[in-house]
């Protein structure tokens, strides 16, 4: 229905910048193809904007093209280098990639930014578990779980943090 009306006042092919964006949210779920269409060219209209290049970065890393994701993030962070969630999921592309001393950087500067966020934490829970890092890890799962008391994947990671290390 979103979609629908920002079509029936924009078009089904908008130039509008906010129109665009408004669009690939609207088709996120249910036509994750056109939304990607909008992110990019949203893109090309604005190519200073970050949230484009968040968003096309999130279709890469989901698609498995974790190089160019890690490149629109990258990019975007120079244009928003305090913004958490792309610290977050640069991080995570790099720890698809195998990066994991980048990743747990990007990661404790997106707590740095935002110290509550379960994900955040759980998200360098999951770099020091990778490292062999146990006990940082269990720390750092406590913490995600204590942030999100009703997080499944919080508890979880704990868990299999506490069952791993017996």
């Amino acid at each position: 229905r979103a979609a629908a009306i920002v079509e029936q006042r924009f078009g089904s092919e908008p130039d509008d910048l906010v129109a665009l964006k408004l669009l690939a949210e609207a088709t996120r779920s249910s036509d994750p193809a056109r939304s990607r269409a909008c992110w990019e060219r949203a893109h090309r209209i604005a190519p200073g904007d970050p949230e484009p290049m968040f968003f096309l970065g999130d279709f890469c890393r989901a698609s498995g093209d974790v190089a160019r994701a890690i490149e629109l993030f990258e990019q975007a962070l120079a244009l928003a280098p305090d913004h958490p969630a792309l610290l977050t999921n640069l991080g995570l592309a790099l720890e698809t990639n195998g990066d994991l001393p980048a990743a747990e950087r990007c990661h404790a500067r997106a707590l740095e930014k935002s110290p509550d966020d379960p994900r955040a934490i759980a998200n360098l829970a999951q770099v020091y578990s990778a490292q062999g890092r146990f006990a940082l890890a269990e720390e750092q799962w406590r913490a995600a779980s204590a942030a999100e008391p009703h997080a499944k994947p919080c508890w979880r990671g704990l868990a299999d943090e506490l069952l791993g290390q017996g």
